[in-house]
């Protein structure tokens, strides 16, 4: 049985250091755009949920019954 120190050489020679460097560069731009997708995201669900207020309002406008006009 080998010791915890002898499995963790062996895990450390595994390691591909040109793999972990690539990750950590690539690390940002996976965050950027994850934060732009948000954002489009955010902003498409509020200019859809402005376009359906203005119809709600329109809508209940053209329902009230116009006032009169005749002030007698």
């Amino acid at each position: 049985m080998s010791t915890f120190v002898q499995r963790s050489v062996e895990q450390a020679v595994d390691l591909r250091l040109g793999r972990i460097i690539l990750t950590i560069l690539a690390a940002p731009f996976y965050v950027i755009g994850l934060l732009i997708g948000a954002v489009v995201v955010v902003a498409v669900v509020a200019a859809g949920a402005v376009k359906l207020g203005i119809a709600d309002v329109r809508s209940r406008i053209e329902a009230q019954p116009a006032p009169d006009s005749d002030p007698s």
